[in-house]
């Protein structure tokens, strides 16, 4: 059945068509499905998080539809499993809502940046009631009050001076016009530069020749997901290694771990990020897991990690995972 409905993602009129337990939402110049675990979740705020981040999700990462084939959309479920889906055109959103900012300082750095990239000009104005009726989901909106909701965000940004007044209109609060002002901008380059510092993923692997392939992939994957790759042996230092290592870890906002060739240094590596509460992603060859001769050890082997068939394929699932579990 095909029918044209308000958008659950961007509040615009948009064709909505049945595909079994999924709708497809053909949204501007995207098109995704979304499943019943998500549309029919019994926690309202839930639902409206994880539209949210299925919002973040589409506008960051591109993906090309080819033909108008279906099966090719995007697909987003929820369940709330480590295990990665094997079909690579589904996410699952459990996975996205490890990013999701319910700390409120982190939501108003979201919602910043969110404004700066709709609106980067200094002559750009918006008001409550344009964002409520298209752009909610840049403000992370939850509530069923969503105009309420919207100008209290208003409020906060007007009392810590990160937007200002641009234009009134008939004493009419919804309508008056807004701007991100000086002070705001300021805050968002400060707020860039200190993501920039860590903007670095840290690899973590043997360094044997005869998996070097494997290192040249993720610096590809890392590089693609907008992250800069770090290596303790391409590092220029006059110190002892460890300290070395554990600084670039600490400067890292995520690991990369191989352990398709056993390292004890990549497991020691691992495990300091983890205790530091950085996100640690575990690969593995695929062949090399299934093997009873191969497989890896029994610890490791009890946390998530992505399995892996060739060079391609490894991108394509390190890209995403670090694009669905890395916060920005």
């Amino acid at each position: 059945m095909n029918e044209f409905n308000t958008c659950i993602m961007c509040g615009k009129n948009h064709k909505i068509q049945d595909a079994g337990d999924f709708k497809i939402y053909f949204c501007d110049n995207k098109r995704y499905k979304i499943h019943d675990s998500i549309i029919n979740h019994k926690d309202t705020i839930k639902v409206q998080r994880m539209l949210n981040s299925i919002y973040d999700y589409v506008k960051r990462v591109p993906f090309n539809y080819e033909g108008g084939n279906v099966s090719e959309y995007l697909s987003f479920y929820y369940e709330e499993t480590e295990n990665i889906c094997n079909v690579k055109t589904l996410v699952n959103v459990y996975q996205l809502m490890k990013q999701y900012p319910l700390n409120v300082i982190e939501r108003i750095d979201k919602i910043m940046y969110n404004l700066s990239q709709k609106y980067p000009l200094l002559s750009d104005t918006f008001n409550i009631l344009e964002i409520e009726k298209n752009e909610y989901r840049l403000l992370y909106c939850e509530s069923v009050n969503r105009t309420k909701e919207i100008a209290s965000i208003f409020s906060a940004l007007l009392i810590n001076e990160f937007i200002e007044l641009a234009e009134t209109y008939n004493n009419d609060i919804n309508k008056n016009r807004y701007r991100i002002s000086i002070k705001g901008w300021k805050y968002l380059a400060e707020l860039t530069k200190k993501y920039d510092v860590l903007n670095y993923g840290f690899i973590a692997m043997s360094f044997d020749p005869s998996v070097e392939y494997i290192q040249e992939t993720f610096i590809k994957a890392i590089n693609q997901a907008g992250y800069e790759p770090r290596i303790i042996k391409d590092k220029e230092h006059n110190n002892y290694i460890m300290p070395e290592i554990f600084h670039e870890i600490e400067q890292s906002k995520f690991v990369v771990v191989d352990i398709t060739k056993p390292n004890f240094g990549a497991y020691y590596e691992a495990g300091y990020a983890q205790a530091l509460g950085k996100e640690v992603i575990v690969c593995c060859k695929e062949d090399v897991f299934k093997s009873a001769d191969t497989r890896p050890h029994f610890d490791i082997v009890q946390k998530s990690m992505i399995l892996w068939t060739d060079e391609k394929d490894l991108i394509f699932r390190l890209k995403r995972r670090i694009e669905a579990t890395v916060k920005k």
